[in-house]
């Protein structure tokens, strides 16, 4: 037995570190509060016309623009639970460098969210606006969709790779234990989402439409 040849600290290493704070929320939950604040917004700030009026005037291009920036919620609360993530996890290269680019891609998503926002409105307020900028507008809100149902459904750590998953032996412990899941066939998958369904639906959106509607529809007195 050659134990004491063994370099045991090579061996055993800590791949995350347990720390009861706020910031857990954001990094365990993240998908969750992404699903709910996101989406509130988009309805809230979908039914609020007055809030993003050029000059007293509707503006249909405003109107989708603003609306997209619910997509900008969600990657400022992606940016947080990031942010937070550094200081959960050994600071080696390969943790820090991917969560750098990560950091990095949410940073440059967030200007291309914002940018076509300022756009349109510094446009809008000249008088100066056409149906480029209402196409403009219907592409960020399309494209705001797609990147927060990204958010919601896609793993933070699964952004540019799973680190965990690759064929690097070290994570070998990992791979076999704490991060090993059964996987799911295609009915059971299936029947997982028609059961999910019903519950975001009544959960989520239907209350969420019901909270806005004071925003677009005032209460006129007399």
């Amino acid at each position: 037995m050659k134990f004491n040849r063994i370099d045991w600290s090579r061996i055993f290493f800590n791949t995350y570190f347990e720390k009861r704070s706020i910031g857990h929320f954001f990094v365990n939950f993240n998908r969750i509060f992404v699903i709910h604040i996101a989406l509130y917004y988009f309805y809230t700030d979908y039914n609020s016309p007055v809030i993003y009026k050029v000059q007293g005037r509707d503006s249909q291009a405003m109107k989708w623009s603003a609306t997209a920036l619910g997509e900008a919620t969600a990657t400022i609360i992606m940016i947080i639970a990031t942010l937070f993530e550094f200081s959960y996890i050994p600071t080696t290269w390969n943790n820090t460098s991917h969560l750098a680019c990560r950091l990095l891609f949410l940073v440059v998503k967030l200007a291309l969210t914002c940018g076509p926002t300022f756009y349109i409105s510094i446009v809008e307020s000249n008088g100066t606006g056409g149906s480029l900028l209402l196409i403009l507008g219907i592409v960020q809100f399309f494209i705001s969709v797609i990147a927060t149902v990204l958010f919601a459904i896609v793993p933070s750590g699964h952004m540019f790779g799973d680190r965990v998953r690759g064929k690097s032996r070290k994570y070998l412990a990992s791979q076999t234990f704490t991060a090993s899941y059964p996987p799911l066939d295609k009915k059971t998958r299936m029947v997982s989402i028609l059961a999910t369904t019903p519950t975001i639906e009544g959960g989520i959106l239907r209350p969420n439409s019901i909270w806005t509607m004071p925003s677009g529809r005032p209460k006129t007195q007399g």
